[in-house]
């Protein structure tokens, strides 16, 4: 598998390759997951809701929230706080909406925020042109299918009694192609490739 091009990603992407399992499920709470759902959910649920939700603005009250949820339903199951046997779940490490210290009897104490989330930037879209064969400008089709027509027309051109060398030409679209996008298929240049050929010839 290649390396993942950040360039390439979407905003909740690129966030997504920053975070590590708490970062994650802390952005989703934020974008109103509920605690006990956040709870029951692996990565790639989280994941799920993460990209789906993303351009909610965060409620980082929302964390506080969670961690009491958290202490309530523990006490119901009598693994609370004082309990010595479930202390460890109560680490500061382990909590998602602030972290505490403990004082020498091991009660919890104190309080300090953590990084809070802010409102994704807003991206504007550029308006996409069409050329007059209704194909988007600027992306891998349209490259393809311009070098086509340029290198076509000018053998057809030059040497009207050859018959034109259609994987010589493929190979020199598809070297230029996959300078510009690197990511471009190469099976799919040559259908569009063909597909302007039987237009052109």
């Amino acid at each position: 598998m290649g390396r993942i091009r950040i360039h390439n990603l979407s905003a909740a992407e690129k966030d997504l390759s920053q975070y590590v399992f708490k970062d994650l499920q802390r952005a989703c709470l934020v974008r109103g997951m509920e605690p006990q759902k956040m709870v029951e959910s692996d990565y790639w649920k989280l994941q799920s809701f993460y990209i789906k939700n993303y351009s909610e603005v965060p409620n980082n009250s929302l964390l506080d929230e969670y961690d009491e949820w958290f202490d309530s339903e523990m006490a119901l199951l009598g693994k609370g706080a004082d309990n010595p046997d479930y202390k460890w779940m109560y680490h500061p490490d382990l909590r998602l909406g602030f972290t505490t210290g403990t004082d020498e009897k091991g009660n919890l104490v104190g309080s300090k925020k953590p990084r809070l989330f802010k409102k994704p930037k807003e991206v504007t879209k550029k308006e996409r042109r069409k050329d007059l064969g209704g194909i988007f400008a600027g992306t891998k089709k349209a490259m393809t299918m311009e070098l086509a027509k340029e290198i076509i027309n000018k053998r057809q051109a030059k040497d009207l009694d050859k018959k034109l060398n259609h994987d010589a030409i493929i190979g020199r679209i598809t070297k230029k192609v996959l300078r510009q996008f690197p990511d471009a298929n190469e099976k799919s240049i040559r259908i569009w490739y063909n597909k302007i050929k039987k237009e052109l010839t």
